[in-house]
């Protein structure tokens, strides 16, 4: 007599939620996950062991079967198509060239255009090095430094990142004229050191320096450098659909720090200008609020863009190859390889029917904004795929979780 398919499915279950419970047991896993290759912070798995195999199994029968089903939803829901993340420094250093600075809010595709720039242009890569000591600089004075510049200070000590009117978010809006001069010295003393560690032909990706752009400029041309600044401009809809895929944007508890976003970008946007249309328009939801945080922190890039061309690119990431060969002709950089990843399929969005009805309500204001500056033609009318009805289920599991 044949084996019932259901227990058949749950016999699978269990056997794919143990497999992703033990490689979660590696302690080496997660630092491959968190892309942490930096010297002394990495270490090779270890082996699991009888010991290490019960202590899993407990750990698996300790979860709740909200957890459990969570994994197992995982493990066959969509996957971030990133690039690893990782510097890079196997590149001969070369004093001659120009530092290039990749810029652009967080999920706009940031990590594989650093990774296809190095490739091409035989540039290191640095990282994130405000969030990352890759560089490994003294551990006190990087603790200084990423404390001063988070992307996203919490609502209890905003205050703290707001002086004289402005923010650390973007120096040159601070009123506080000595503190700024502190806050550009330290950060010019750490560029220093990542020039050191990786040459002046680095890439240096960090998405918690966009409003920082005049700030970088100066630092370099202080450093006798002339920098090049790739400012990534990204339909807004392609990120916040990587944050609602991984639980950024449920009711209840900010797991990705969306209001934390929004609060800071808008206080130093409206330390600049109160009338300012972002900052009058009313969010009512975090789709909306981080909608208007990606806006607000590209408006940034291309008022930066539009007073320093020489200096400046615009990238499309959906245009990511012709944006190879402009960047090539514009700042004289030849094409030295191949790209090892490449983008794909882009809007994904566009083929999930939940995640369309929550742009189907948004603001008019933002639909219009959308509409002018990306181009969005209304969403289209899809029907709920597998993919998608998985994405949302395991989205409604994660307050359980």
């Amino acid at each position: 007599m044949s084996a019932n398919p259901i227990i058949l499915l749950i016999g699978v279950a269990i056997i794919i939620v143990t497999l992703v419970g033990l490689l979660d047991s590696f302690d080496g896993f997660e630092r491959i996950r968190a892309g942490r290759r930096a010297k002394g912070a990495w270490r090779e798995p270890t082996s699991v062991g009888v010991g290490g195999l019960r202590r899993l199994l407990g750990r698996l029968v300790s979860r709740s079967p909200a957890w459990l089903l969570w994994r197992l939803l995982g493990v066959i829901d969509q996957k971030s198509r990133s690039a690893e993340y990782e510097s890079i420094t196997r590149f001969p250093q070369d004093p001659s060239a120009r530092p290039i600075f990749l810029l652009g809010f967080a999920r706009t595709g940031t990590t594989t255009t650093q990774r296809v720039l190095s490739d091409c242009f035989s540039y290191n890569a640095s990282f994130e090095p405000i969030g990352f000591n890759h560089a490994q600089y003294e551990p006190e004075a990087f603790s200084s430094i990423s404390a001063r510049f988070r992307g996203q200070p919490d609502a209890e000590s905003l205050s703290m990142y707001s002086h004289g009117g402005g923010t650390f978010f973007a120096l040159h809006t601070l009123g506080d004229s000595e503190l700024r001069d502190e806050s550009v010295s330290q950060l010019g003393a750490y560029l220093d050191h990542l020039f050191q560690t990786y040459g002046r032909n680095v890439i240096t990706k960090e998405v918690r320096l966009s409003g920082n752009a005049p700030t970088l400029a100066k630092v370099c041309r202080d450093l006798s450098s002339e920098p090049v600044f790739v400012l990534s401009i990204s339909d807004p809809l392609v990120p916040a659909y990587t944050f609602y895929r991984a639980g950024g944007l449920i009711d209840g508890k900010d797991t990705m720090g969306v209001d934390d976003q929004y609060a800071y970008r808008r206080r130093t946007l409206e330390s600049i200008d109160k009338e300012h249309s972002m900052v009058r328009l009313p969010c009512r939801n975090r789709l909306e609020k981080l909608i208007v945080s990606i806006l607000i922190e590209q408006a940034f890039l291309r008022d930066f863009a539009m007073q320093n061309k020489d200096i400046s690119f615009l990238l499309d990431f959906e245009h990511l190859g012709e944006a190879i060969q402009e960047i090539s002709r514009k700042f004289g950089l030849p094409v030295a390889g191949e790209p090892s990843v490449f983008p794909r399929n882009l809007k994904r969005y566009r083929q999930d029917a939940f995640f369309l009805r929550m742009v189907k309500d948004l603001h008019p204001d933002l639909m219009a904004i959308l509409a002018e500056q990306y181009g969005w033609d209304g969403a289209p009318d899809v029907r709920p795929s597998l993919r998608s009805t998985i994405t949302r289920a395991r989205l409604g599991l994660l307050p359980s979780v």
